[in-house]
Formats: structure tokens, C-alpha cells, sequence
């Protein structure tokens, strides 16, 4: 056999290393040529780096390009078909879920860790494991996807393992916020005899205060009220609440209260409280 070759063999990743391996040979200018061998369960692929015969400088180089792209590719493979396994698995080990609590936390908690804008997690993870795959084909010219991330990806585990302990707090957060907001639909839905309207306004101090439908005050919060703003929504119950210009940039307690209110919360565009205020 040529002296320049690699075998990637797997069981369980067929599919994803099947597409790794077909994005492979539609890139341009690789010099390798590329077969298949499935003998179920198990699934090998054949690297053969075309045109390289004798060990000289430009031969090596041209194996470590090539190695760089197989590395990505099979780190491809982990990231789509590897890691759903292990998530769910420390969903069940380290996070006592089960069944159906790992179906609903898993879409989230992998939304997290793969949305690259927000946390940054998933280049960080590809980089720690194609850096190892790498340190890998330069000594083996053989490599098993499953042995290699049983015994070889430590360093991988062990990031992913933190970041999805930090995924799982988030989520959990997640979902105390929507149970408090479910709580307070049903609260606000049973006062159905309530036909009164409520005004919230939010100045650029970030202080709160309410008025009724004809503009008088009912609680300013820079008159020194203790009251937070549910607790005053939850004792006045309005059936309709309009928000004033300055709360509409409010990240917290506005999006708490429109969640909450939903098509009963509107937005005022302009008006006497909003520029009083």
C-alpha cells in the first residue's frame, strides 16, 4: 500500500462520516483518492494521497494540508452525530433526567451550545478537537471514530462537559422564568370582571410609575414606593395595559409584562405621559 494513506473506520456514524467524506471529494485540488468499504455494522474509508511516493519535504507538507481537512471533516462527524449521544447521556448521569425531561431539555440546551453569536462554545469545541485529531494522524495512520473519542478526546470531553453545565443552568433558568410567567397568565386571565385599564411608564431613570385611564397617578415608584411593579399589576389586575415610550427599551420588566399580557399590552407611540415622563 502506498506509504501515504489513512483508514477511518466507524459503527455508528455511517451517515455523518458518509457526508464528511462526500464534501471531502468535492473539494477542489485535494490530492486523494477516496473508497468505501461497509460490512455492517461497520463502515471504513480509505484516504490514499494520490501522486505522493518517497518521504521529502514537499510530500510531508502536502500530507499535513490534506490531514487538516480529513481532521475537520471528522470533526464534523463528532459535532453532528457524536455529541447528541453524550449530551444525553450527561443530561441523564449528571442531571438526573429522564425520557421525556431529556427530549424537551435537549433541543435547548444543544440551541445553546451551538449558537455560535451568543456563547461562542461550538468554535471553541471545534478547535480544542480537530487541534487533537490532528495530534493524532500525525502518528496513526489508522483511526476509529468511537476509540478515539472513548480514549483519545479528553481534553474535548472536558470542555463539552462545562459547557453544558453552563447550557443546563441557563436552561433551568429558562424555565423558572416561563413557569413564573405561566403563573401569572393564570392569575391575570381568572380576574375576568375586571374591565380597567392601566398605564405603565418607565423613564430614563429606569423608575416606574402608573396612572389610570384618565392620567392620574395610582403608585410612583420615585416617590419612594416599595412596591415592585408585578406586585402592583397582580393587586390592580388591569384588563388592558398600555406601556409608555421610555419602557418599550426595557429588557427586563417590560418583556416580563408583555409575556405576560400578550395582546392585552400595547406599546403608546406618543402622548401627554410619555412626554411628561
Amino acid at each position: 500500500m502506498n506509504d501515504y494513506y489513512l483508514e477511518v473506520g466507524t459503527s455508528d456514524y455511517k451517515e455523518e462520516l458518509s457526508q464528511a467524506v462526500y464534501d471531502l471529494y468535492h473539494k477542489d485540488g485535494l490530492p486523494i483518492e477516496i473508497s468505501e468499504v461497509c460490512h455492517e455494522p461497520n463502515y471504513l474509508v480509505s484516504f490514499i494521497y494520490a501522486n505522493l511516493k518517497g518521504k521529502n519535504v514537499r510530500n510531508e507538507l502536502t500530507v499535513k494540508i490534506v490531514q487538516y481537512y480529513i481532521a475537520h471533516a471528522l470533526g464534523s462527524v463528532v459535532l453532528q452525530g457524536w455529541e447528541e449521544r453524550y449530551i444525553r447521556k450527561k443530561l441523564k448521569d449528571d442531571f438526573n433526567m429522564f425520557g421525556s425531561e431529556i427530549d424537551e431539555a435537549y433541543p435547548k440546551v444543544a440551541g445553546y451550545l451551538n449558537d455560535q453569536a451568543e456563547t461562542g462554545f461550538l468554535r471553541l469545541r471545534n478547535r480544542i478537537l480537530v487541534k487533537s485529531i490532528l495530534e493524532f494522524l500525525n502518528d496513526h495512520q489508522k483511526i476509529d471514530l468511537e476509540g478515539f473519542m472513548n480514549f483519545r478526546s479528553g481534553q474535548y470531553k472536558r470542555e463539552l462537559k462545562k459547557q453544558i453545565a453552563r447550557a443546563v443552568n441557563v436552561y433551568a433558568l429558562q424555565q423558572e422564568h416561563e413557569s413564573f410567567v405561566r403563573l401569572l397568565k393564570r392569575f391575570f386571565e381568572s380576574q375576568r370582571d375586571n374591565k380597567n385599564t392601566m398605564h405603565m411608564v418607565i423613564n430614563h431613570k429606569d423608575e416606574v410609575a402608573f396612572y389610570d385611564d384618565n392620567h392620574s397617578v395610582l403608585i410612583n415608584s420615585s416617590a419612594e414606593s416599595e412596591d415592585h411593579p408585578i406586585s402592583v399589576l397582580l393587586k390592580r389586575s388591569p384588563n388592558r395595559l398600555i406601556v409608555h415610550v421610555a419602557a418599550e427599551k426595557q429588557s427586563g420588566i417590560a418583556r416580563i409584562v408583555q409575556e405576560v399580557f400578550g395582546d392585552k399590552m400595547t406599546y403608546c407611540r406618543g402622548c401627554s405621559l410619555c412626554k411628561d415622563n
